[in-house]
């Protein structure tokens, strides 16, 4: 009878293992596939797993709003208003006169 081995994602590792039970032979370790028991990371040994991998956390985006203050004064020509930083008037074109 075969069973089938699931990988499962190693919290200490933070990397997908198949999950292996150590056992001592003649004084080395040696590590099995795991079909009972308590299962260890073959990489870490560690027993802290999950079945999926931890959601990402989520990225906050910080947005900012630039307010700029714009003086508009009065076209010498025509009287509409236009940016004091302006050397033309948008509306007739005339040269803004200082």
């Amino acid at each position: 009878m075969c069973l089938e081995m699931k990988q499962k994602y190693c919290l200490n590792c933070k990397q997908y293992v198949e999950p292996v039970k150590a056992h001592k032979i003649h004084g080395g370790i040696v590590k099995i596939p795991i079909r009972f028991g308590e299962e260890k990371c073959p990489i870490c040994n560690g027993s802290n797993f999950s079945e999926t991998a931890p959601a990402p956390e989520p990225v906050q985006v910080k947005e900012t709003t630039v307010i700029k203050e714009v003086v508009m004064i009065p076209c010498a020509y025509c009287k509409s208003l236009i940016p004091q930083t302006s050397t033309f008037c948008p509306h007739c074109g005339a040269r803004r006169k200082g």
